[in-house]
Protein backbone atom coordinates (compact mmCIF):
# COMPACT_ATOMS: atom_id res chain seq x y z
CA UNK A 1 0.00 0.00 0.00
CA UNK A 2 1.30 3.43 -0.93
CA UNK A 3 1.76 6.40 1.39
CA UNK A 4 -0.14 9.69 1.49
CA UNK A 5 1.57 12.82 2.75
CA UNK A 6 -0.01 15.17 5.26
CA UNK A 7 0.01 17.93 2.64
CA UNK A 8 -2.11 15.78 0.35
CA UNK A 9 -4.52 15.04 3.20
CA UNK A 10 -4.72 18.71 4.10
CA UNK A 11 -5.68 19.54 0.52
CA UNK A 12 -8.49 16.99 0.68
CA UNK A 13 -9.74 18.50 3.96
CA UNK A 14 -9.57 22.06 2.62
CA UNK A 15 -11.53 21.16 -0.50
CA UNK A 16 -14.10 19.01 1.30
CA UNK A 17 -17.64 20.39 1.25
CA UNK A 18 -19.36 17.27 2.67
CA UNK A 19 -18.15 15.07 5.54
CA UNK A 20 -20.16 11.88 6.11
CA UNK A 21 -19.84 9.88 9.33
CA UNK A 22 -21.64 6.96 10.95
CA UNK A 23 -23.23 7.02 14.39
CA UNK A 24 -21.11 5.00 16.80
CA UNK A 25 -20.49 4.38 20.49
CA UNK A 26 -16.82 5.26 19.97
CA UNK A 27 -17.24 8.89 18.80
CA UNK A 28 -13.52 9.68 19.03
CA UNK A 29 -13.25 8.19 15.51
CA UNK A 30 -15.54 10.97 14.22
CA UNK A 31 -14.26 13.78 16.45
CA UNK A 32 -10.63 13.53 15.33
CA UNK A 33 -11.18 13.88 11.55
CA UNK A 34 -13.82 16.61 12.00
CA UNK A 35 -11.43 18.70 14.09
CA UNK A 36 -8.48 17.96 11.77
CA UNK A 37 -10.55 19.14 8.81
CA UNK A 38 -11.81 22.32 10.47
CA UNK A 39 -8.30 23.21 11.64
CA UNK A 40 -7.02 22.78 8.06
CA UNK A 41 -9.75 25.08 6.77
CA UNK A 42 -8.97 27.67 9.45
CA UNK A 43 -5.28 27.67 8.53
CA UNK A 44 -5.89 27.93 4.78
CA UNK A 45 -4.63 31.06 3.04
CA UNK A 46 -7.57 30.91 0.64
CA UNK A 47 -11.25 30.86 1.48
CA UNK A 48 -11.97 27.18 2.19
CA UNK A 49 -15.34 25.70 1.35
CA UNK A 50 -17.80 25.33 4.18
CA UNK A 51 -18.42 21.71 5.02
CA UNK A 52 -21.73 19.96 5.48
CA UNK A 53 -21.50 17.47 8.37
CA UNK A 54 -23.75 14.49 7.65
CA UNK A 55 -24.44 11.84 10.30
CA UNK A 56 -25.81 8.45 9.19
CA UNK A 57 -27.74 7.23 12.22
CA UNK A 58 -30.72 5.06 13.15
CA UNK A 59 -34.29 5.77 14.09
CA UNK A 60 -35.18 5.29 17.76
CA UNK A 61 -33.39 2.95 20.16
CA UNK A 62 -32.71 -0.74 19.87
CA UNK A 63 -33.75 -2.44 23.07
CA UNK A 64 -33.05 -5.97 24.16
CA UNK A 65 -33.18 -8.26 27.15
CA UNK A 66 -30.37 -8.00 29.63
CA UNK A 67 -29.70 -11.05 31.74
CA UNK A 68 -30.64 -10.48 35.37
CA UNK A 69 -28.76 -11.69 38.42
CA UNK A 70 -31.14 -14.62 38.67
CA UNK A 71 -30.31 -15.62 35.10
CA UNK A 72 -33.82 -14.88 33.82
CA UNK A 73 -33.22 -12.92 30.62
CA UNK A 74 -36.82 -11.70 30.54
CA UNK A 75 -36.66 -9.82 33.84
CA UNK A 76 -34.84 -6.69 32.61
CA UNK A 77 -34.93 -4.79 29.37
CA UNK A 78 -32.39 -2.11 28.48
CA UNK A 79 -31.10 -0.04 25.59
CA UNK A 80 -28.56 -1.97 23.55
CA UNK A 81 -27.87 0.64 20.85
CA UNK A 82 -28.57 4.22 21.89
CA UNK A 83 -27.53 5.98 18.69
CA UNK A 84 -29.32 9.22 19.60
CA UNK A 85 -27.42 9.32 22.88
CA UNK A 86 -24.11 8.62 21.12
CA UNK A 87 -24.84 11.35 18.56
CA UNK A 88 -25.62 13.82 21.35
CA UNK A 89 -22.28 13.02 23.01
CA UNK A 90 -20.45 14.12 19.85
CA UNK A 91 -22.58 17.26 19.50
CA UNK A 92 -21.96 18.26 23.11
CA UNK A 93 -18.18 17.94 22.88
CA UNK A 94 -18.04 19.71 19.50
CA UNK A 95 -20.27 22.53 20.77
CA UNK A 96 -18.11 23.03 23.87
CA UNK A 97 -14.94 22.98 21.76
CA UNK A 98 -16.36 25.56 19.33
CA UNK A 99 -17.20 27.86 22.25
CA UNK A 100 -13.74 27.42 23.77
CA UNK A 101 -11.99 28.06 20.45
CA UNK A 102 -14.13 31.15 19.72
CA UNK A 103 -13.09 32.59 23.09
CA UNK A 104 -9.51 32.20 21.84
CA UNK A 105 -10.39 34.02 18.59
CA UNK A 106 -10.52 30.82 16.54
CA UNK A 107 -14.09 30.39 15.33
CA UNK A 108 -14.15 26.93 13.73
CA UNK A 109 -17.94 26.87 13.45
CA UNK A 110 -17.78 29.45 10.65
CA UNK A 111 -16.48 26.69 8.35
CA UNK A 112 -19.58 24.51 8.94
CA UNK A 113 -22.68 24.64 6.77
CA UNK A 114 -25.63 25.39 9.05
CA UNK A 115 -28.68 23.14 9.21
CA UNK A 116 -31.49 25.71 9.24
CA UNK A 117 -34.12 22.99 9.64
CA UNK A 118 -32.35 21.28 12.54
CA UNK A 119 -33.69 21.37 16.09
CA UNK A 120 -31.90 23.41 18.74
CA UNK A 121 -28.46 21.91 19.27
CA UNK A 122 -28.62 20.12 15.91
CA UNK A 123 -27.92 23.16 13.76
CA UNK A 124 -24.44 22.09 12.62
CA UNK A 125 -25.01 18.38 11.87
CA UNK A 126 -27.45 16.94 9.33
CA UNK A 127 -28.89 13.64 10.57
CA UNK A 128 -29.95 10.96 8.09
CA UNK A 129 -32.14 8.62 10.15
CA UNK A 130 -32.27 5.09 8.76
CA UNK A 131 -34.55 2.22 9.73
CA UNK A 132 -32.92 -0.44 11.88
CA UNK A 133 -34.31 -3.08 9.56
CA UNK A 134 -32.15 -2.97 6.46
CA UNK A 135 -33.75 -1.87 3.19
CA UNK A 136 -31.02 -0.90 0.75
CA UNK A 137 -33.25 1.13 -1.57
CA UNK A 138 -34.61 3.10 1.38
CA UNK A 139 -31.10 3.67 2.76
CA UNK A 140 -29.83 4.90 -0.62
CA UNK A 141 -32.81 7.20 -1.16
CA UNK A 142 -32.39 8.91 2.22
CA UNK A 143 -28.63 9.33 1.88
CA UNK A 144 -28.91 10.67 -1.68
CA UNK A 145 -31.60 13.14 -0.59
CA UNK A 146 -29.10 14.71 1.86
CA UNK A 147 -26.01 14.43 -0.34
CA UNK A 148 -26.34 15.55 -3.96
CA UNK A 149 -24.40 17.68 -6.42
CA UNK A 150 -21.51 18.20 -4.01
CA UNK A 151 -17.95 19.00 -5.02
CA UNK A 152 -15.86 16.82 -2.71
CA UNK A 153 -17.27 14.21 -0.31
CA UNK A 154 -15.25 12.60 2.51
CA UNK A 155 -16.78 9.38 3.87
CA UNK A 156 -15.56 8.24 7.30
CA UNK A 157 -16.48 4.55 7.46
CA UNK A 158 -14.67 3.74 10.74
CA UNK A 159 -17.79 3.56 12.93
CA UNK A 160 -21.31 2.31 12.35
CA UNK A 161 -22.95 -0.94 11.32
CA UNK A 162 -22.03 -3.02 8.29
CA UNK A 163 -25.36 -2.43 6.51
CA UNK A 164 -24.61 1.30 6.33
CA UNK A 165 -21.04 0.60 5.20
CA UNK A 166 -22.21 -1.66 2.35
CA UNK A 167 -24.74 0.95 1.23
CA UNK A 168 -22.11 3.70 1.25
CA UNK A 169 -19.65 1.65 -0.83
CA UNK A 170 -22.37 0.80 -3.37
CA UNK A 171 -23.36 4.47 -3.64
CA UNK A 172 -19.77 5.55 -4.26
CA UNK A 173 -19.26 2.91 -6.97
CA UNK A 174 -22.51 3.87 -8.68
CA UNK A 175 -21.61 7.57 -8.57
CA UNK A 176 -18.26 7.22 -10.35
CA UNK A 177 -18.59 9.06 -13.64
CA UNK A 178 -22.14 10.19 -12.88
CA UNK A 179 -21.27 12.77 -10.19
CA UNK A 180 -24.81 12.89 -8.78
CA UNK A 181 -23.46 12.81 -5.21
CA UNK A 182 -20.11 14.50 -5.75
CA UNK A 183 -17.30 14.99 -8.22
CA UNK A 184 -14.63 13.56 -5.92
CA UNK A 185 -14.90 10.95 -3.17
CA UNK A 186 -12.49 10.13 -0.33
CA UNK A 187 -12.93 7.18 2.03
CA UNK A 188 -11.39 7.32 5.52
CA UNK A 189 -10.82 4.39 7.85
CA UNK A 190 -9.11 4.71 11.24
CA UNK A 191 -6.94 1.66 11.90
CA UNK A 192 -6.77 1.27 15.68
CA UNK A 193 -3.91 -1.25 15.70
CA UNK A 194 -1.53 1.16 13.95
CA UNK A 195 -3.05 4.55 14.83
CA UNK A 196 -3.15 5.43 11.13
CA UNK A 197 -5.70 6.54 8.57
CA UNK A 198 -6.27 4.36 5.52
CA UNK A 199 -7.35 6.78 2.77
CA UNK A 200 -9.13 5.75 -0.42
CA UNK A 201 -9.43 8.40 -3.14
CA UNK A 202 -11.66 8.41 -6.21
CA UNK A 203 -11.86 11.22 -8.76
CA UNK A 204 -14.17 11.82 -11.71
CA UNK A 205 -11.29 10.81 -13.98
CA UNK A 206 -10.77 7.41 -12.35
CA UNK A 207 -12.96 4.36 -11.86
CA UNK A 208 -10.70 2.79 -9.23
CA UNK A 209 -10.28 3.39 -5.50
CA UNK A 210 -6.66 4.24 -4.77
CA UNK A 211 -5.90 3.14 -1.21
CA UNK A 212 -3.00 4.72 0.66
CA UNK A 213 -1.85 4.99 4.28
CA UNK A 214 -1.42 8.45 5.79
CA UNK A 215 2.26 8.80 6.67
CA UNK A 216 1.69 10.25 10.15
CA UNK A 217 -0.24 8.91 13.14
CA UNK A 218 -3.69 10.41 13.56
CA UNK A 219 -4.03 12.93 16.37
CA UNK A 220 -5.84 16.16 17.18
CA UNK A 221 -4.94 19.46 18.83
CA UNK A 222 -5.88 20.04 22.49
CA UNK A 223 -7.25 16.55 23.11
CA UNK A 224 -7.88 15.75 26.78
CA UNK A 225 -9.18 12.93 28.96
CA UNK A 226 -12.24 15.06 29.70
CA UNK A 227 -13.10 15.24 25.98
CA UNK A 228 -12.54 11.52 25.44
CA UNK A 229 -14.82 10.74 28.39
CA UNK A 230 -17.37 13.30 27.17
CA UNK A 231 -17.50 11.63 23.76
CA UNK A 232 -18.60 8.48 25.58
CA UNK A 233 -21.23 10.32 27.66
CA UNK A 234 -19.24 10.71 30.87
CA UNK A 235 -19.43 14.14 32.49
CA UNK A 236 -16.40 14.61 34.74
CA UNK A 237 -17.29 15.96 38.18
CA UNK A 238 -15.77 19.14 39.59
CA UNK A 239 -13.65 21.76 37.87
CA UNK A 240 -11.43 20.22 35.21
CA UNK A 241 -8.24 21.86 34.00
CA UNK A 242 -6.35 19.80 31.40
CA UNK A 243 -2.68 19.47 32.27
CA UNK A 244 -0.07 18.06 29.92
CA UNK A 245 2.48 15.44 30.94
CA UNK A 246 5.17 18.11 30.85
CA UNK A 247 3.15 20.40 33.12
CA UNK A 248 2.35 17.51 35.45
CA UNK A 249 6.01 16.59 35.86
CA UNK A 250 6.93 20.22 36.58
CA UNK A 251 4.03 20.69 39.01
CA UNK A 252 4.95 17.60 41.02
CA UNK A 253 8.59 18.68 41.16
CA UNK A 254 7.56 22.14 42.36
CA UNK A 255 4.50 21.50 44.57
CA UNK A 256 4.23 17.78 45.37
CA UNK A 257 7.79 16.69 45.94
CA UNK A 258 7.10 15.32 49.44
CA UNK A 259 4.24 13.16 48.15
CA UNK A 260 6.33 11.91 45.23
CA UNK A 261 9.36 11.12 47.40
CA UNK A 262 7.16 9.31 49.93
CA UNK A 263 5.81 6.97 47.26
CA UNK A 264 9.21 6.45 45.66
CA UNK A 265 10.61 5.30 49.01
CA UNK A 266 7.49 3.22 49.66
CA UNK A 267 7.96 1.48 46.31
CA UNK A 268 11.62 0.69 46.94
CA UNK A 269 10.61 -1.11 50.15
CA UNK A 270 7.37 -2.60 48.82
CA UNK A 271 8.96 -4.39 45.84
CA UNK A 272 11.55 -6.11 48.07
CA UNK A 273 9.61 -6.67 51.30
CA UNK A 274 7.05 -9.50 51.23
CA UNK A 275 6.04 -8.70 54.82
CA UNK A 276 5.08 -5.13 53.86
CA UNK A 277 2.95 -6.41 50.98
CA UNK A 278 1.22 -8.83 53.35
CA UNK A 279 0.71 -6.10 55.97
CA UNK A 280 -0.96 -3.92 53.37
CA UNK A 281 -3.41 -6.74 52.69
CA UNK A 282 -3.96 -7.32 56.41
CA UNK A 283 -5.25 -3.79 57.08
CA UNK A 284 -8.21 -4.53 54.79
CA UNK A 285 -8.64 -8.16 55.71
CA UNK A 286 -11.81 -9.27 57.50
CA UNK A 287 -10.28 -12.54 58.62
CA UNK A 288 -10.26 -13.20 62.35
CA UNK A 289 -6.48 -13.41 62.65
CA UNK A 290 -6.02 -9.98 61.05
CA UNK A 291 -8.72 -7.95 62.79
CA UNK A 292 -6.32 -6.41 65.32
CA UNK A 293 -3.91 -5.13 62.69
CA UNK A 294 -4.78 -1.52 61.80
CA UNK A 295 -3.47 1.38 59.73
CA UNK A 296 -1.43 2.82 62.60
CA UNK A 297 0.41 -0.50 62.79
CA UNK A 298 1.26 -0.25 59.10
CA UNK A 299 2.54 3.32 59.41
CA UNK A 300 4.63 2.21 62.41
CA UNK A 301 6.09 -0.59 60.29
CA UNK A 302 7.13 1.99 57.68
CA UNK A 303 8.57 4.27 60.37
CA UNK A 304 10.71 1.45 61.73
CA UNK A 305 12.31 1.12 58.31
CA UNK A 306 13.98 4.49 59.03
CA UNK A 307 13.71 5.51 55.37
CA UNK A 308 11.07 8.22 55.68
CA UNK A 309 11.11 11.76 56.97
CA UNK A 310 8.22 12.70 59.27
CA UNK A 311 6.47 14.78 56.58
CA UNK A 312 6.67 11.78 54.22
CA UNK A 313 5.11 9.48 56.83
CA UNK A 314 2.26 11.98 57.14
CA UNK A 315 1.37 11.21 53.51
CA UNK A 316 0.47 7.68 54.55
CA UNK A 317 -1.07 8.71 57.86
CA UNK A 318 -3.60 10.83 55.93
CA UNK A 319 -4.80 7.70 54.12
CA UNK A 320 -6.25 6.59 57.46
CA UNK A 321 -9.26 8.79 56.73
CA UNK A 322 -10.17 6.77 53.64
CA UNK A 323 -12.59 4.58 55.57
CA UNK A 324 -12.78 1.10 54.02
CA UNK A 325 -10.20 1.57 51.29
CA UNK A 326 -7.07 2.87 52.99
CA UNK A 327 -4.65 0.65 51.11
CA UNK A 328 -6.79 0.93 47.97
CA UNK A 329 -6.08 4.66 47.99
CA UNK A 330 -2.35 4.08 48.54
CA UNK A 331 -2.31 1.51 45.73
CA UNK A 332 -3.87 4.05 43.33
CA UNK A 333 -1.34 6.71 44.33
CA UNK A 334 1.51 4.23 44.00
CA UNK A 335 0.32 3.19 40.52
CA UNK A 336 0.00 6.83 39.46
CA UNK A 337 3.64 7.52 40.33
CA UNK A 338 4.83 4.23 38.81
CA UNK A 339 3.17 5.19 35.49
CA UNK A 340 4.55 8.72 35.63
CA UNK A 341 8.06 7.43 36.33
CA UNK A 342 7.76 5.02 33.37
CA UNK A 343 6.65 7.86 31.07
CA UNK A 344 9.54 10.07 32.22
CA UNK A 345 11.98 7.34 31.24
CA UNK A 346 10.27 6.68 27.91
CA UNK A 347 10.20 10.41 27.05
CA UNK A 348 14.00 10.43 26.87
CA UNK A 349 13.60 8.73 23.50
CA UNK A 350 12.37 10.92 20.60
CA UNK A 351 9.76 8.39 19.48
CA UNK A 352 8.06 8.50 22.90
CA UNK A 353 8.63 12.16 23.77
CA UNK A 354 5.18 13.51 22.88
CA UNK A 355 3.20 10.30 22.56
CA UNK A 356 1.41 10.48 25.93
CA UNK A 357 -0.41 13.73 26.57
CA UNK A 358 -2.28 13.40 29.89
CA UNK A 359 -2.33 11.31 33.07
CA UNK A 360 -5.12 11.65 35.64
CA UNK A 361 -5.86 10.03 38.97
CA UNK A 362 -9.29 9.49 40.52
CA UNK A 363 -11.69 10.72 37.84
CA UNK A 364 -15.38 10.42 38.65
CA UNK A 365 -18.65 10.97 36.74
CA UNK A 366 -20.82 13.95 37.63
CA UNK A 367 -24.10 12.02 37.78
CA UNK A 368 -24.77 9.27 40.28
CA UNK A 369 -25.28 5.86 38.76
CA UNK A 370 -23.25 6.70 35.65
CA UNK A 371 -20.91 3.73 35.32
CA UNK A 372 -18.02 4.00 37.75
CA UNK A 373 -14.97 5.82 39.05
CA UNK A 374 -11.77 5.71 37.03
CA UNK A 375 -8.73 5.10 39.24
CA UNK A 376 -6.01 6.16 36.78
CA UNK A 377 -6.32 7.13 33.10
CA UNK A 378 -3.43 7.56 30.66
CA UNK A 379 -4.17 9.21 27.29
CA UNK A 380 -2.14 8.90 24.10
CA UNK A 381 -2.15 11.69 21.54
CA UNK A 382 -4.09 9.45 19.15
CA UNK A 383 -7.09 9.47 21.49
CA UNK A 384 -6.59 6.01 22.95
CA UNK A 385 -6.85 5.85 26.75
CA UNK A 386 -5.53 3.16 29.03
CA UNK A 387 -7.94 2.85 31.94
CA UNK A 388 -6.35 1.37 35.05
CA UNK A 389 -8.48 -0.25 37.74
CA UNK A 390 -6.72 -0.88 41.07
CA UNK A 391 -8.03 -3.68 43.27
CA UNK A 392 -6.55 -4.21 46.71
CA UNK A 393 -9.04 -6.92 47.63
CA UNK A 394 -11.23 -9.56 46.02
CA UNK A 395 -13.17 -8.93 42.81
CA UNK A 396 -15.77 -11.00 40.98
CA UNK A 397 -15.60 -11.86 37.28
CA UNK A 398 -18.87 -9.91 36.80
CA UNK A 399 -17.25 -6.77 38.22
CA UNK A 400 -14.21 -7.28 35.98
CA UNK A 401 -16.47 -7.64 32.94
CA UNK A 402 -18.31 -4.45 33.94
CA UNK A 403 -14.98 -2.61 34.03
CA UNK A 404 -14.18 -3.95 30.57
CA UNK A 405 -17.53 -2.67 29.28
CA UNK A 406 -16.91 0.75 30.83
CA UNK A 407 -13.53 0.97 29.10
CA UNK A 408 -15.16 -0.06 25.83
CA UNK A 409 -17.82 2.63 26.29
CA UNK A 410 -15.09 5.25 26.69
CA UNK A 411 -12.76 4.19 23.91
CA UNK A 412 -14.27 1.37 21.87
CA UNK A 413 -12.15 -1.56 20.82
CA UNK A 414 -9.14 0.77 20.54
CA UNK A 415 -8.92 1.50 24.29
CA UNK A 416 -7.38 -0.76 26.89
CA UNK A 417 -8.73 -1.67 30.35
CA UNK A 418 -6.03 -2.81 32.80
CA UNK A 419 -6.50 -4.43 36.22
CA UNK A 420 -3.68 -3.71 38.69
CA UNK A 421 -3.45 -5.97 41.78
CA UNK A 422 -1.44 -5.33 44.95
CA UNK A 423 0.78 -8.35 44.38
CA UNK A 424 3.89 -8.61 42.23
CA UNK A 425 4.69 -11.23 39.65
CA UNK A 426 6.87 -13.06 42.16
CA UNK A 427 3.97 -13.40 44.62
CA UNK A 428 2.18 -16.13 42.65
CA UNK A 429 3.82 -18.77 44.82
CA UNK A 430 2.03 -17.29 47.84
CA UNK A 431 -1.26 -17.24 45.93
CA UNK A 432 -0.80 -20.88 44.97
CA UNK A 433 -0.31 -21.72 48.64
CA UNK A 434 -3.59 -19.95 49.37
CA UNK A 435 -5.38 -22.43 47.12
CA UNK A 436 -4.44 -25.07 49.68
CA UNK A 437 -4.51 -22.99 52.87
CA UNK A 438 -7.78 -21.05 52.56
CA UNK A 439 -7.13 -18.79 55.56
CA UNK A 440 -3.86 -17.20 54.45
CA UNK A 441 -3.73 -13.47 53.78
CA UNK A 442 -3.39 -14.26 50.08
CA UNK A 443 -6.63 -16.24 49.77
CA UNK A 444 -8.59 -13.19 48.55
CA UNK A 445 -6.03 -12.56 45.83
CA UNK A 446 -6.75 -15.84 44.08
CA UNK A 447 -10.31 -14.65 43.33
CA UNK A 448 -8.90 -11.43 41.86
CA UNK A 449 -6.51 -13.40 39.67
CA UNK A 450 -9.25 -15.81 38.56
CA UNK A 451 -11.71 -12.97 37.84
CA UNK A 452 -9.18 -11.32 35.53
CA UNK A 453 -8.57 -14.62 33.77
CA UNK A 454 -12.28 -15.40 33.31
CA UNK A 455 -13.26 -11.90 32.14
CA UNK A 456 -10.30 -11.55 29.77
CA UNK A 457 -9.20 -8.25 31.30
CA UNK A 458 -5.44 -7.63 31.25
CA UNK A 459 -3.61 -7.85 34.55
CA UNK A 460 -0.47 -5.75 35.05
CA UNK A 461 1.81 -5.98 38.06
CA UNK A 462 3.34 -2.84 39.57
CA UNK A 463 6.84 -4.05 38.79
CA UNK A 464 6.00 -4.48 35.07
CA UNK A 465 4.37 -1.11 34.26
CA UNK A 466 7.14 0.35 32.08
CA UNK A 467 7.71 -2.92 30.24
CA UNK A 468 4.00 -3.41 29.55
CA UNK A 469 3.45 0.16 28.32
CA UNK A 470 6.33 -0.27 25.89
CA UNK A 471 5.02 -3.65 24.73
CA UNK A 472 1.50 -2.26 24.23
CA UNK A 473 2.58 0.64 22.03
CA UNK A 474 5.86 -0.52 20.48
CA UNK A 475 4.21 -1.98 17.39
CA UNK A 476 2.41 1.30 16.71
CA UNK A 477 5.60 3.33 17.05
CA UNK A 478 7.54 0.86 14.91
CA UNK A 479 4.96 1.30 12.18
CA UNK A 480 5.38 5.07 12.42
CA UNK A 481 9.01 4.68 11.39
CA UNK A 482 8.24 2.72 8.20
Amino acid sequence: MGKMTMKEMEQIYKGCDTFVMCSTLNQIVNYIPIMNMLECKAQSDNNSRKVKLVNLTYEGELRGSLESKSGDASEETGIRFDNKGWDENLRNVLREEFVRRSEENEDLSEFIEQNDEGDEGHEFIFDVELAREYYQDDYEEKICHCIKNRESVVWNITGGQRNILLTVLDLIREDIGKEKLGKNHTILYMEGNTNRWIVGTITSNSSKIEKRELEELYQVKDLSIQKVLGLAGFNVSGEYNPISIEQLINDIEKNQKVRRDAYEKFWEIYKKDLTLRENCLRVQSKQEQDKDYNWDDLVSYLKNKKQFENKELEVFQKAKGKENSKFGYVLEELLFFRILEAIKKLRKSDEWKDYFIELRHDIGPKDEGTYCQFDVVLLARTGQPIIFECKSSAISSDTAKARMYTSYAVSGVYGTPILVPPFLNEDYDEIKKALIQEKTIWSKMKSLYNAAKISGIRLWHLDEIEKNIKTLYNEILRNSED
